[in-house]
């Protein structure tokens, strides 16, 4: 039906404007479709990306760069901006379909300042906004985006959040401090970083009792735990905060800002847990506080003795924190925060699954909550590890479909040990389903090299007690993979969403990272797709005149508030002799913030053939994309009628009620179907399909039971075919 689709929308296009059909025009938008990710304003892929790097405690090597990693179901030009050296592109890269490209940075180019080995604590630097120093990613077409310190002994990553997921809220991870700061500091970071000009950002100190900052800003005022810094950041800013005192903290605290901002926590080199060695520097871009969710899977790492480091926030204060089945009992709730944020042990925990063995855990609450994994130093239990930081992700934001890759592939410094953690609902007899695929994408034909899941290995791995399936036959399960050499992978289940985490080793070295994840609005769920609102000229421009301008907007559904929009995308290199821009007023727009966004589209040279093929999606992950067609010389006054058959168009075309009134003539007896089709290729109401005299008909168009959004009304008999857009709109 999606194929129908995407033909009628096509003949739409052509027949309205009295256009003829560009060739390759209807495969190209179905190619368009497919190579969009599913849920595309509400994951990791995006169009947009800005982020920073801390000071890493780096011993000399000839390999040490911070390494970012690039890929795309399409090929797409990239360009990466530090405002600090310039405003424009330091780099122009472009993509390979299905395959990773990585760009190296020095160490000076990527952090605000370096530090080298050591931890000195003379080589620290207080709080303060690092004009500039952010990172600006910006494609033509969605990519993903991983961010990897890679230096000789201290290594970590991060998979990075595109700016239209990102939040106002945050609750902040980072680790403690553990140098006794006389001679050296191994200091918890945060970075804030600017993704629009006069934001207005707050940071109120968590961490614990002897958390201290100095504000190098505004005269190295000293603020401790309770108390709020301000900062004033423009696009690309960095303010990096950083802890001044002996075993201090930064985790627990409470960010806010006017306007949405990128959060990186981590800490220079960090003993996990508290004194045990040896250090490693570790780094996590946070998820903002409207993408959490309140249940989260804790796995075993490979081949550790001991469980790792959990670190569990809460978005409102009284959260009940559950453990495994004990959610059934409210008496078992293991912690009880009595702050949002703040310090340890009241506002948030540190625990582990368990402290003799290597399990996993469920935790559940009440509330929304966050929680972070930390992998264990090596003295923790003998076992040849580094720390990692690494991001868990709730259930409600699992997806189907994950592409990452390990970090020494393209000529990387790789790692001896790479593994992935999938986690995943057994079949009814507690096995692994058939249609779990984990394979390879190939460097030179973009193809997957899937195998099944359960054929890397029967065994359906480590038990995760999710009290959702206590009395059920289907289990959850997390299942470790060793990976057996570097690529670009993917994990794939049509019949579930799945989570899975990457991590490897070399000898002092470690990583860990999430691998995708949606990063829906859990606010403001939505499900209307954004609608765009646009009539086309007989030159193939939209219409901005009148009043006309063309704009597209994310409706509410049942009055409740719009996730709002989160991306436009003009498909450039798809598109064939049109431009695309979005109205001067409005080109300051911001994801989540904005519901309605003008733009306009026009023919480049109109003495050649042209088509453009444009994407709106929202926050909550729902999508519309739109194909403009112009054709040279065709004149624009299209018959009414033809042999007898035509379709009276409805005026106008927005409905409200069941008051309308479609009138249809057959030139010919035979059969004719009537259907309204939603954007997304589904057939909403049959409103005829039966055979019909030759003749002029009537009828109703009931909307009673169709949700608000854009459909199509499509006529056919035998040869003839009609199309025309409606908008439902209560």
């Amino acid at each position: 039906m999606l194929n129908h689709l995407r033909y009628y929308f096509l003949i739409l296009l052509a027949t309205c404007f009295g256009m003829t059909v560009i060739l390759n025009a209807q495969t190209d938008l179905q190619k368009i479709k497919e190579t969009l990710p599913k849920l595309l304003g509400a994951t990791n892929q995006g169009t947009e990306f800005v982020i920073a790097f801390h000071p890493a405690w780096e011993e000399e090597g000839p390999n040490n760069k911070i390494k970012l990693y690039l890929s795309s179901g399409v090929a797409t030009d990239v360009r990466i901006t530090i405002p600090y050296f310039s405003n424009e592109p330091r780099y122009i890269l472009r993509t390979k379909p299905n395959d990773i490209i990585a760009q190296d940075l020095l160490p000076s180019e990527a952090q605000p300042y370096t530090r080298g080995g050591g931890g000195n604590v003379n080589t620290l630097k207080p709080t303060q906004v690092w004009r500039g120093r952010g990172i600006i990613i910006e494609a033509d077409e969605p990519i993903i985006v991983y961010g990897v310190t890679r230096y000789q002994y201290t290594s970590d990553g991060f998979l990075a959040i595109p700016t239209h997921a990102l939040g106002k809220e945050y609750i902040v991870s980072s680790y403690r401090e553990t140098a006794n700061f006389n001679e050296q500091s191994l200091t918890p970071y945060v970075s804030i970083v600017g993704v629009y000009d006069s934001t207005e950002v707050s940071f109120s100190l968590g961490g614990n009792n002897g958390s201290i900052i100095i504000d190098a800003d505004h005269n190295n005022k000293i603020y401790q735990s309770g108390q709020t810094l301000n900062a004033t950041l423009n696009r690309g800013d960095d303010w990096l905060i950083a802890t001044q005192s002996a075993y201090s903290d930064l985790g627990g605290s409470y960010v806010y800002a006017n306007k949405p901002v990128s959060v990186i926590s981590g800490n220079h080199c960090a003993y996990i847990p508290k004194d045990v060695g040896y250090c490693d520097f570790i780094i996590e871009q946070e998820y903002p506080m409207n993408a959490w969710g309140r249940k989260y899977h804790v796995t075993a790492i490979a081949g550790r003795k001991r469980s790792s480091v959990v670190r569990l926030f809460a978005k409102e204060a009284n959260t009940r924190f559950y453990k495994d089945y004990n959610v059934d009992d409210t008496m078992q709730a293991f912690f009880v925060n009595t702050a949002a944020w703040g310090v340890e042990n009241v506002a948030w925990l540190e625990t582990r699954a368990a402290y003799d063995s290597n399990t996993g855990m469920v935790v559940t609450a009440n509330k929304p909550i966050m929680a972070v994994q930390y992998n264990p130093g090596i003295e923790d239990d003998g076992v040849d590890s580094d720390p990692f930081q690494l991001m868990l992700i709730p259930e409600e934001q699992f997806l189907n479909d994950i592409i990452f890759n390990t970090p020494g592939i393209r000529g990387g410094f790789e790692f001896s040990q790479n593994y992935i953690n999938i986690v995943y609902k057994s079949d009814s007899t507690g096995q692994i389903p058939d249609d779990i695929y984990l394979g390879d994408v190939s460097p030179t034909t973009g193809e997957t090299n899937f195998k099944k899941l359960k054929d890397w290995s029967s065994s359906p791995g480590d038990r995760l007690y999710d009290p959702d399936y206590r009395y059920s036959p289907i289990k959850i399960f997390s299942k470790i993979v060793k990976l057996p050499y570097d690529a670009v992978w993917r994990i794939v289940s049509p019949t579930q969403k799945i989570m899975a985490y990457s991590y490897g080793f070399s000898w002092c070295d470690s990583y860990g990272e999430v691998t995708g994840a949606a990063i829906a609005d859990l606010e403001r769920p939505g499900t209307v797709v954004p609608i765009p609102y646009y009539e086309l000229l007989c030159d193939g421009t939209t219409d901005t005149t009148q009043g006309k301008y063309p704009y597209v907007i994310d409706m509410p559904e049942n009055n409740s508030p719009p996730s709002n929009l989160a991306l436009i995308i003009f498909h450039k290199n798809s598109s064939v002799n049109y431009n695309f821009e979005i109205k001067n007023e409005d080109k300051n727009w911001i994801p989540g913030e904005t519901n309605k966004v003008h733009w306009k589209a026009w023919v480049i040279d109109t003495s050649k053939d042209a088509v453009a093929f444009i994407t709106f999606a929202d926050r909550a992950g729902n999508d519309t994309t739109i194909m403009l067609q112009y054709s040279k010389g065709v004149g624009v006054d299209e018959p009414s009628d033809i042999n007898g058959y035509s379709m009276s168009k409805i005026k106008p075309n927005i409905i409200k009620n069941n008051d309308v009134d479609l009138e249809y003539s057959i030139g010919k007896s035979g059969r004719t179907t009537i259907n309204i089709i939603s954007s997304n290729g589904i057939i909403v109401k049959e409103l005829a399909n039966e055979f019909m005299e030759a003749g002029n008909y009537r009828i109703k168009i009931p909307i009673e039971n169709i949700p608000n959004g854009m459909y199509f009304i499509v006529l056919q008999s035998g040869a003839f075919k009609k199309v025309q857009k409606i908008i439902v709109q209560r």
